[in-house]
């Protein structure tokens, strides 16, 4: 039964709707019930119609995101700009803590200013055993002495042509679990960001998905994208 059923939920329902319509047709011809027959072309239906409640349901939490990560980066700009007009006008005055204290926020350290966040890189993927989600993982060199470094992740669909919100972790991995399943393949890059400072985003990682010949089972390799050529690495 393995090398029959596609592993794919699209090419299962597929098989599955064309299979139950044929058979019932023919179901004494094969050794089916006639209660057999229509078992499958039954759950097949139900199928198709649960799986695209949840891909509309995916799809407007993931608009919700957006929307949302759209808000966001419009106020760190805003109020990012905000910060160093008052920076600018308090070295410009007579006594620069007495501005950063009516504004409450801290005057600049006497030291070096600390650089933006790293450019997260060797980004790698992996499939969550029990729940199919996939598993984001990279490495990044953040400046000395920094800390409070977030990572933003976002994905892309080959019928996208915007990058989308996915979520945001501390940690240098990320459990997609809003990507449902269907697509061939899907892109994923990694920001970090950390107070008002933005790293370089990542190279894209291209994952594409894939069915052995024969059926049953697939594979994943991804690909990082760079600004001239490409670098395979194994998933």
């Amino acid at each position: 039964m393995a090398s029959i059923l596609p592993t794919r939920i699209q090419d299962l329902l597929t098989f599955c709707e064309q299979h139950g319509e044929l058979w019932n047709t023919v179901a004494a011809q094969i050794g089916l019930s006639p209660a057999q027959a229509t078992a499958v072309k039954s759950a097949a239906a139900s199928g198709r119609t649960n799986f695209n409640a949840a891909n509309a349901a995916n799809e407007a939490k993931l608009a919700a995101y957006a929307k949302s990560q759209d808000t966001i980066d419009a106020l760190r700009t805003i109020t990012g700009d905000a910060i160093r007009t008052i920076k600018a006008f308090a070295e410009q005055s007579g006594n620069p803590n007495a501005i950063y204290q009516i504004a409450q926020i801290p005057a600049p350290s006497a030291g070096t200013v600390m650089p933006p966040p790293g450019q997260p890189t060797d980004l790698t993927v992996a499939i969550e055993p029990t729940t199919g989600a996939l598993k984001l993982a990279w490495k990044v060199t953040n400046p000395p002495g920094s800390s409070g470094t977030s990572y933003i992740i976002r994905r892309k669909v080959p019928t996208q042509t915007a990058w989308t919100f996915v979520g945001v972790t501390g940690r240098k991995y990320f459990t997609d679990t809003t990507f449902a399943s269907g697509p061939d393949s899907v892109q994923y890059t990694v920001q970090a960001q950390r107070s008002d400072a933005s790293g370089t985003v990542s190279t894209i990682l291209l994952v594409n998905f894939g069915t052995p010949s024969g059926g049953g089972g697939f594979t994943i390799a991804s690909q990082g994208v760079q600004a001239a050529g490409s670098a395979s690495v194994a998933a």
